[in-house]
């Protein structure tokens, strides 16, 4: 599952023999990182619930199954704490990286957002004219090319997260009360990133607005959300 989450790219320098790549890629790096801690944290949250070993076993296999946006499931996640559904859904929000079989928003630009945020800091606490290099891995970022970069990332992980507040407004209004907040968010979660975790919100018998409203954010998942809006507003012009 991991393995789908990492970039094509580096698929291909492993069968060129560069091992290293798998930690000094940048993105695999992170990839890494959130999948050990992620599970980590699942495993503290559900570990007096379950049982410490079930939890371990449990957690590792659904956050890779999240982040990776696989969708396979070996636990009854409806029983699962609400911390547990948000700590899910932040791996299937975040996705595998760029160029990957992962959905979500996408490793990148996560990471282009939090180093955005420390090179902004850096530049207001440096003397006026300091050279201060955007650095993402071991790529330094031409100064010009930071702000693009920046609003690219930041447009569409507000708009992710627009849609996804969108569609979790309308599933709260049409599903059963014995699913929460937290569960709506994770179902959300898990169709807008194209992964098929569920907690037992879809089934065939849930109403034809909120499987309208799952389908929809399933297709704007997979488009990554701007072509989507290209595409309403060529047919509001035409109209016009």
């Amino acid at each position: 599952m991991l393995f789908g989450a990492i970039s094509f790219g580096v698929h291909y320098e492993l069968m060129q023999g560069r091992g290293r790549i798998l930690w000094k890629d940048a993105q695999t790096r992170w990839l890494w990182i959130i999948t050990v801690l992620g599970s980590l944290f699942l495993t503290l949250e559900m570990g007096t619930q379950i049982g410490w070993m079930p939890s371990l076993r449990g957690s590792v296999f659904q956050f890779a199954s999240a982040i990776s946006c696989t969708g396979f499931q070996s636990a009854d996640l409806f029983h699962w704490t609400d911390t547990a559904k948000l700590l899910l859904a932040a791996g299937m929000v975040f996705g595998g990286a760029a160029g990957s079989t992962a959905g979500g928003i996408k490793i990148m630009r996560v990471m282009v957002l939090i180093k955005g945020v420390q090179w902004r800091f850096r530049k207001i606490t440096s003397p006026r004219g300091a050279i201060v290099p955007f650095r993402i891995g071991d790529t330094v970022v031409d100064e010009s090319d930071v702000g693009q970069r920046l609003e690219d990332a930041a447009l569409i992980t507000f708009l992710w997260i627009a849609f996804l507040a969108l569609g979790v407004f309308v599933l709260l209004h049409t599903v059963p009360a014995s699913f929460d907040l937290g569960d709506v968010i994770f179902e959300v979660a898990s169709a807008q990133g194209n992964v098929g975790l569920s907690v037992g919100i879809t089934n065939p018998a849930m109403s034809s607005l909120a499987k309208l409203t799952l389908c929809f954010n399933m297709w704007i998942g997979r488009l990554e959300i701007i072509p989507v809006l290209m595409l309403i507003r060529s047919l509001i012009y035409r109209r016009q």
